[in-house]
């Protein structure tokens, strides 16, 4: 599960993302990559897990990332 927003403040080429998984926290290696395959460069991840009440835990990852016109323009090439 994601959910995407915009932090207050942020710029308009700023997206943030926060990424949700039961288990264990996903690897960055693989994670990062896909984002900018996206067009989208990560300026900050931060990690962390969270119990729900009665739950296991989950992993979530909030990512602070912006649109890359650069990366963009070379995927529609």
């Amino acid at each position: 599960m994601f959910g995407v927003y915009r932090g207050a403040g942020d710029g308009p080429a700023a997206i943030d993302i926060k990424l949700y998984r039961r288990g264990g926290p996903m690897r960055l290696s693989s994670l990062i990559p896909t984002l900018e395959n996206l067009g989208l460069s990560v300026i900050q991840e931060a990690g962390y897990q969270a119990r729900p009440a009665g739950g296991d835990p989950i992993w979530i990852h909030d990512f602070h990332t912006e649109e890359n016109p650069a990366a963009r323009s070379t995927s529609r090439r």
